[in-house]
């Protein structure tokens, strides 16, 4: 069975996480997330974005027409009992129970320690990470999604370069470097 990627809402606010990730999603790859992960994304947004609050909901609309079987159901008992560094991401790991996800994509690896992700067949892995072990495996898949992300640059265009650094420095340093060996198809 292939993986099932649960998105935390730290990957949804920064722009090349999110963009990557959803267009991946929106060519196949299974991501998902919930109702209460969607709450935590306006919330965090509003808060880091006050002048343009309601662009979260045309971001999360935009999403869900990309990637129409997003829905991650909470496992109630594991939101209820669930034991994490942080009580507020019980949530997280109930989202990812809900819906069979293997790994969850997150910027806070520590908060999803591996021996509590254990034994629910779960790891915790970056958005780097999961992009970049998705290349190794489909190259050409992962290409495609960056060029397509990269043509719809409109405001400001970026060069190639630029986009590539714009990567590196949005901690997605090694999808850049592997995705340096195909500059002339971004």
């Amino acid at each position: 069975m292939p993986p099932v990627y649960l998105l935390d809402t730290n990957v949804l606010i920064p722009f090349f996480s999110k963009d990557f990730l959803f267009e991946l999603g929106g060519r196949g790859l299974p991501v998902r997330w919930s109702r209460n992960i969607e709450v935590e994304f306006r919330r965090v947004w509003a808060r880091l974005f006050p002048d343009i609050p309601t662009h979260a909901n045309s971001i999360l609309d935009l999403a869900h027409g990309v990637i129409p079987d997003w829905r991650a159901p909470e496992d109630k008992r594991v939101a209820m009992t669930a034991s994490l560094p942080d009580a507020d991401d019980r949530h997280v790991l109930a989202a990812a129970v809900g819906c069979g996800a293997t790994v969850i994509v997150t910027r806070n690896l520590r908060d999803f320690p591996p021996e509590i992700l254990g034994p629910y067949e779960i790891e915790a892995q970056t958005p780097d990470q999961v992009i970049s072990t998705l290349y190794d495996v489909r190259p050409d898949f992962v290409t495609a999604a960056a060029s397509a992300m990269r043509a719809r640059l409109k405001r400001p265009p970026m060069t190639t370069d630029e986009w590539l650094d714009g990567l590196a420095k949005g901690q997605l340093v090694e999808v850049a470097r592997r995705l340096q060996r195909h500059r002339c198809e971004l």
